[in-house]
């Protein structure tokens, strides 16, 4: 604890008393750039499509279980680390429980396009390459009731067996 105090001491002045909050470094930048970077480049293997997916529905699971929704769930909300796992930063406008939603699309689609189609009702077309179980997650995600969509613990069960099935296949 000590060492912690005099690294912050050396890199900022604190007031007395003041405090310093250490925080994991992840190298990995935004699940916006890593989407960009990797379809430039070919596509990502399904597998890991849904272990991204399944590492933001485990964190927002998490923290719905603690009775808090974060409320700007987006792929610059989500960082990438070195061994290609998705953290979940930006709680600024988080609060009491419960806000639902997922940003499964890379930054070519524009994001006041999504929200215009959302508030009426409407969503954005799901590309004809994703499979279909996740499409169906998706939809469900996206239901124009709340009250119809599934709770992230649900979700977090949906991708487990979409996981489970695809690695039989293989």
């Amino acid at each position: 604890m000590s060492k912690i105090k005099m690294k912050c001491k050396k890199c900022a002045t604190l007031p007395i008393n003041g405090c310093c909050i250490v925080v994991e470094y992840v190298g990995g930048g935004t699940l916006q750039s890593y989407l960009s970077r990797h379809t430039m480049k070919k596509k990502l293997p399904l597998d890991t499509i849904i272990q991204l997916a399944l590492d933001v529905a485990k964190g927002l699971s998490y923290i719905h279980s603690n009775k808090i929704a974060h409320r700007d769930v987006k792929t610059e909300n989500l960082l990438v680390d070195k061994t290609g796992r998705v953290k979940i930063i930006d709680f600024g406008l988080s609060s009491e429980f419960y806000s639902l939603g997922l940003d499964p699309y890379p930054e070519h689609i524009s994001r006041s396009k999504i929200s215009h189609q959302i508030y009426k009702d409407r969503r954005p077309e799901i590309p004809k390459c994703c499979p279909r179980p996740l499409s169906d997650v998706m939809k469900k995600c996206w239901d124009v009731k709340p009250q119809n969509r599934p709770e992230m613990k649900e979700v977090v069960q949906m991708l487990v067996a979409i996981k489970t099935s695809t690695k039989r296949k293989l």
